[in-house]
């Protein structure tokens, strides 16, 4: 698996607990993976590609994943579950660490753990935010982070967080899957960013001895024309997607 999946959980309907290569419970890790928020795991289904954000075709086979709950059954997650994720996403081979999720405040366990996981070579990917503030939420708002903000239908979703820290912006509406299987609608920029880390993943597995600068290059060179000032550098709509994932 190229793409870990930070977040609640892992807990998908019926016929896709197969779409997890690994699971680790970070929060507990010797109890198996679960999800009672059940954010994890949209943000699984959307990032391996099994299910796309809205104008995004589902070409293609599903990226196996490596699903990581952070939060105890409170929502309450810690400096050493987060150390812990990023660990065993390098251990076991990420290329792409997903983080839709985003907090106020820094902290020095958190810029450090950014800084390792960024000096194994990963590359992370971070929602901007959805409080539509000028400024990011924490991971995202690090410099080493590729933090995506959100549009809506190509324009600027007025719910994103925006600014100079921006990295690229993509869509925040989503159909995915309940528990029991049913379509369930959701929003947000941590579909932006499950869109974006899926695309990065997609393309190292047909290149899988680029370096992360050779793959953000990539990335940015695919991108269509920025939504609005703060969405930074270009917007990963279906377009850029195609050009990222056909390019030579």
């Amino acid at each position: 698996p190229r793409l870990a999946v930070l977040d609640t959980g892992f807990a998908p309907p019926a016929g896709l607990a197969g779409l997890a290569a690994g699971t680790l419970d970070a929060s507990d890790p010797g109890c198996p993976i679960s999800d009672p928020d059940g954010h994890g795991t949209a943000m699984a289904l959307l990032a391996s590609g099994l299910l796309p954000a809205d104008g995004f075709s589902s070409g293609g086979e599903a990226e196996r994943i490596l699903a990581v709950k952070m939060n105890d059954e409170a929502g309450v997650t810690s400096a050493f579950a987060l150390l812990l994720s990023l660990a065993y996403a390098a251990e076991n081979g990420a290329k792409v660490v997903n983080m839709s999720w985003g907090c106020d405040a820094d902290s020095t366990a958190l810029s450090a753990a950014i800084a390792q996981a960024t000096h194994d070579g990963m590359l992370l990917v971070a929602a901007a935010g959805n409080e539509g503030a000028a400024a990011l939420t924490y991971p995202a708002a690090y410099e080493s982070v590729l933090a995506v903000a959100g549009t809506a239908g190509g324009q600027p979703w007025s719910g994103s967080n925006r600014g100079g820290g921006v990295a690229l912006a993509s869509e925040v509406f989503a159909t995915t899957l309940a528990p029991d299987g049913t379509p369930a609608r959701i929003a947000g920029t941590s579909i932006s960013a499950a869109t974006v880390s899926g695309a990065l993943a997609a393309w190292w597995a047909e290149h899988p001895d680029a370096t992360g600068e050779q793959a953000r290059a990539a990335l940015f060179s695919s991108l269509s024309p920025p939504a609005g000032e703060g969405f930074g550098a270009g917007t990963f709509d279906e377009a850029a997607r195609e050009r990222l994932l056909t390019a030579e």
